[in-house]
């Protein structure tokens, strides 16, 4: 699956699954539409829990061996009978980097319908409530997974 800006722009990414007998990750991300280029990222769905492990890799480095992620998080449920996913990841400041908590929540608010798709979505969060992203999938067509957005501003 490629990823674009819109239905008539170039795609940006691609995106491929894998099975769970693959040895390859669950889902991957490449640093451009070519799906053998380099990974800008990847995730592992764990089997028998909702813990999803996040790998972030940097888009200039051309695949070294062994690849060494950047960054690497776990996207684990927020409560037992929940829907939201949360992950802690750090965050660069002056003096360094501090840690922040992200929540990716179901959400049929303002945010998400402004993406004229369908009228639920997700919405991502920081742990202070400001919205930093939103997703909704299309309203119609088979070649659209959903349509995503970053909210300007979105810093705590």
């Amino acid at each position: 699956m490629r990823i674009s800006l819109s239905a008539s722009s170039a795609p940006l990414f691609y995106i491929s699954t894998h099975g769970s007998l693959s040895s390859k990750p669950s889902i991957e991300l490449t640093s451009s539409a070519n799906p053998a280029s380099p990974p800008l990222a990847h995730a592992d769905l764990h089997r028998f829990s909702s813990d999803t492990d996040v790998a972030i890799f940097s888009p200039a480095i051309q695949k070294p061996s062994p690849l060494r992620p950047l960054l690497t998080t776990t996207f684990q449920k927020s409560r037992v009978f929940s829907t939201a996913h949360t992950f802690t990841i750090p965050i660069p400041n002056g003096r360094g980097s501090q840690t922040q908590t992200f929540e990716w929540r179901s959400s049929s608010g303002p945010e998400v319908r402004a993406l004229q798709g369908r009228s639920h979505g997700v919405k991502l969060v920081t742990a202070g409530g400001a919205v930093v992203a939103v997703w909704a999938p299309p309203m119609s067509g088979n070649n659209k997974k959903g349509k995503m957005a970053f909210m300007e501003g979105a810093r705590e």
